[in-house]
């Protein structure tokens, strides 16, 4: 079995955690001056509106995160493959294995542990 680098998977998800955090950063900053920009802004519910998209926001973030983690194709053969957080020979980040190819993808994000 060969161990390789993962091309794509950590830039997918620096991609995704930049984007998230622009969107969150805007949505904070429309709560905290929201008033100077909007007539009546308390007065139209707006704090629940953006709370509510904050919440839903972070929420898809990490559905998309768990799912870029357990849907990751290999880039040799393109096939689906197994998903490990913590495999024998790279127990320190999370990989994926083909078994395809015979690779195991060595994805360059950390575990949590």
């Amino acid at each position: 079995m060969k161990i390789k680098q993962h091309p794509s998977a950590k830039q997918k998800l620096t991609k995704l955690f930049f984007i998230v955090f622009i969107l969150f950063g805007m949505l904070t900053l429309l709560c905290i001056y929201g008033n100077r920009f909007i007539p009546n802004f308390e007065k139209n519910h707006y704090f629940g509106i953006l709370f509510t998209s904050i919440s839903l926001m972070l929420t898809y973030f990490f559905f998309t995160v768990w799912c870029t983690l357990k849907r990751v194709n290999c880039p040799d053969c393109n096939e689906r493959t197994i998903s490990n957080s913590k495999h024998a020979f790279l127990p320190e980040g999370h990989s994926a294995y083909c078994s395809n190819c015979d690779v195991l993808w060595n994805l360059e994000i950390g575990n949590s542990d």
